[in-house]
């Protein structure tokens, strides 16, 4: 066989893949897209790749243990964090298994340091321009950005589009933009970082607040009547709630006057009941009593009288005593005589009471 037929059939190997058979297959290459220094909340893809096709991979964190596999019949695997956090920046490696000859992992690839960090949004600022009344001039001012970043340009918004950008002068944190006075629009900025461990790599920062020139004073107004109505709108429920408090105080106390005005009338009319009976019972006992005691001496007075008769008569010759007859009229004359007294018309008197 000639070298040169032995040379394609290298060259075939090659690429079709190399087949390790023996010992472990060689480490993969590792990288991130675009660059491993990435703001908060952004997304950064991490690249493996072998000399070997139809492997599956493993992107390993080393600070937790952490791993993730991806099963490809090429050459590259990619592995995208999308939405970064604080806990996604650190040290991350690859490995791989191929599946066609069931050999051992490859060797662990070069570690690569992902950094995720957290950039500020910019002050903006405006102000008119003494040279020329038909200017404004609005000025974005970025914070200080750490050691391994610089800033290299801001970007100027103009409703929700960018507008202008301005390149820095010695790595400046502050620039002015020049906009028309008459133009009602809302303005926005954002600085640009580069990332001196990989050049070519900018990270920009979040927008700023946003910014209208020519209402700033009738927002301002606006703010104070926002402010003073929320503070009514947080009072009026607080107000309803002590009034019907009172209202219902109000009407407990008057259900509590009335029942007790109600239970003393019954009191007093159950104790004037009582005294009325008892002077009518006082009042026929000594009607009574009245009349017993004129019966008691009408009959004393007829008995007397006999008496005084039965003298007389002694002293005459007892020609003129007093029969039954006599005596029993004399009492028939004071019974009718007491019948008609004032006595008998007051115990009827009391009766009808």
């Amino acid at each position: 066989m000639s070298s040169y037929s032995i040379s394609l059939i290298f060259t075939y190997c090659l690429l079709d893949g190399v087949h390790w058979t023996w010992g472990q297959p060689p480490k993969p290459t590792i990288r991130a897209i675009t660059s491993p220094v990435i703001n908060k909340g952004g997304n950064v893809t991490i690249r493996c790749e072998s000399r070997i096709s139809e492997v599956l991979f493993r992107l390993s964190k080393a600070e937790d243990k952490k791993y993730t596999e991806k099963d490809v019949d090429g050459y590259v695997a990619d592995f995208i964090i999308i939405n970064a956090k604080d806990e996604d920046g650190g040290d991350y490696y690859c490995n791989y298994y191929e599946t066609r000859e069931y050999v051992s992992w490859s060797h662990n690839s070069d570690y690569l340091i992902v950094k995720i960090i957290d950039l500020l949004k910019p002050e903006i600022s405006w102000e008119k321009d003494p040279d020329d009344e038909r200017e404004h001039r609005i000025t974005c001012t970025a914070p200080e950005p750490p050691e391994e970043y610089r800033v290299i340009r801001f970007f100027l918004h103009k409703n929700k589009s960018q507008f202008k950008d301005l390149n820095t002068k010695e790595w400046s944190l502050k620039v002015t933009f020049p906009v028309s006075a008459s133009d009602p629009a809302i303005y926005k900025c954002s600085y640009v970082l580069d990332v001196l461990q990989t050049p070519q790599h900018h990270i920009e920062s979040p927008l700023s607040d946003p910014l209208q020139p020519t209402k700033e004073d009738k927002d301002a107004k606006d703010g104070d009547e926002d402010g003073l109505h929320g503070v009514w709108t947080y009072m009026i429920p607080v107000i309803s709630a002590v009034c019907a408090i009172l209202i219902l105080i109000l009407v407990v106390i008057i259900v509590c006057y009335f029942s007790r005005k109600r239970k003393t009338s019954q009191d007093t009319i159950n104790n004037s009941v009582l005294p009325i009976n008892d002077q009518m019972a006082t009042e026929k006992e000594a009607t009574y009593a009245s009349v017993d005691e004129m019966k008691n001496s009408n009959v004393d007075v007829v008995m007397q009288k006999a008496d005084n008769d039965d003298d007389d008569d002694d002293d005459g010759g007892g020609g003129g005593g007093i029969t039954y007859a006599t005596l029993n009229m004399e009492a028939l004359s004071m019974k009718k005589v007491s019948s008609s007294s004032p006595v008998e018309s007051s115990l009827y008197a009391a009766v009808r009471r």
